[in-house]
């Protein structure tokens, strides 16, 4: 079912999850996009890329849990407050989405984990053009999703390679 992009917020149920224990197994790539398996959300596939800036956004499946995940991290910012909660607006084109994040880190990388219960969120990004975050850290970055369209098919196409839950 799509979501209702008229509304002008639509709020999600988001919640934390911790980062990957077991390191990511490459894919392939789709433009600008790495494709990676997470053995430890069900062989959930996911997508990556690195913005300007050093933004590493990511977007998958957590097939574990029946929902999807974005995450944003930079090694600049260093004020976030690791282990803590938080909030983000999400603003794609004509929808918004906000909810609750962890703040988490990776190495030297801090940022948002965001989980939600929509599965169908990645699939609906492939038909957006930018992203805007605003988190509440005092942080926000925008970003372009050129190329995400076919991005997305490769991480449908690795989904459907990854066994069952």
């Amino acid at each position: 079912m799509k979501p209702n992009v008229t509304a002008p917020l639509v709020v999600l149920a988001l919640f934390a999850a911790p980062l990957a224990a077991e390191p990511l197994q490459p894919w392939g790539t789709s433009g600008d996009w790495a494709i990676m398996v997470d053995p430890d959300v069900g062989h959930g596939c996911l997508m990556e890329k690195l913005f300007d800036a050093d933004t590493r956004v990511r977007f998958g499946g957590v097939p574990s849990e029946k929902g999807a995940f974005v995450s944003a991290m930079n090694k600049s910012w260093a004020d976030i407050d690791v282990g803590s909660k938080g909030t983000v607006k999400l603003i794609f084109d004509d929808s918004r989405f906000a909810g609750d994040v962890d703040f988490v880190e990776d190495g030297e990388w801090k940022g948002f984990y965001a989980f939600f219960n929509n599965p169908e969120f990645v699939t609906d990004l492939a038909q957006r053009k930018t992203m805007k975050a605003i988190i509440s850290e005092g942080l926000e970055f925008e970003v372009s999703l050129a190329g995400t369209s076919k991005a997305v098919e490769a991480l449908e196409n690795c989904q459907n390679e990854q066994p069952q839950p």
